[in-house]
């Protein structure tokens, strides 16, 4: 029989494998995301790598309506974002956006496609593989049409557009 610590590890484990948040007593929404390895984040949020690497970067317009565990309807540009030929980074904040709700979403092109959003203590997670409804990046853009659960049960769902704009 597993007991609640193994239970809560195991969750921790999983989260930070895919990525998603920290586990702990001072995890939560306002924790930065860190970009992968092969983001071209910079200060501000704007901007391209140099070198010749491909990588584009830019902030993100966004057109997203956010149900079930949250209710925003969001149309605006702001966060940061970047994306090159083999993976792609979107994330923003609720106080960039200037949403009722205090969250963060990203969204993460790598290896493991996923979308998530971390909402007080929830995380809600969509993975691309084996997501029903739309989770369709076709770079600068994503559209969404598609349920993030989270561990307790819940979802939410997300609809509508993410673009990075240079």
């Amino acid at each position: 029989m597993v007991d609640m610590r193994t239970s809560l590890a195991l969750a921790c484990g999983l989260s930070l494998i895919l990525g998603l948040s920290a586990c702990g007593p001072d995890a939560g929404p306002t924790t930065p995301a860190a970009a992968p390895a092969s983001s071209a984040r910079t200060a501000g949020g704007t901007g391209t790598s140099g070198g010749g690497s491909g990588i584009e970067g830019g902030v993100v317009a966004i057109d997203l309506v956010l149900t079930g565990g949250l209710n925003e309807t969001i149309k605006k540009t702001a966060g940061t974002c970047s994306y090159d030929e083999q993976s792609a980074y979107f994330a923003f904040t609720s106080k960039e956006v200037g949403a009722k709700s205090d969250f963060d979403l990203r969204v993460d092109l790598g290896s493991m496609p996923t979308l998530a959003v971390h909402a007080g203590g929830d995380s809600y997670t969509a993975l691309k593989a084996g997501s029903k409804g739309t989770f369709a990046p076709a770079l600068p853009k994503i559209t969404f049409d598609v349920d993030a659960p989270n561990f307790s049960g819940g979802k939410l769902h997300v609809k509508g557009t993410m673009t990075c704009q240079k």
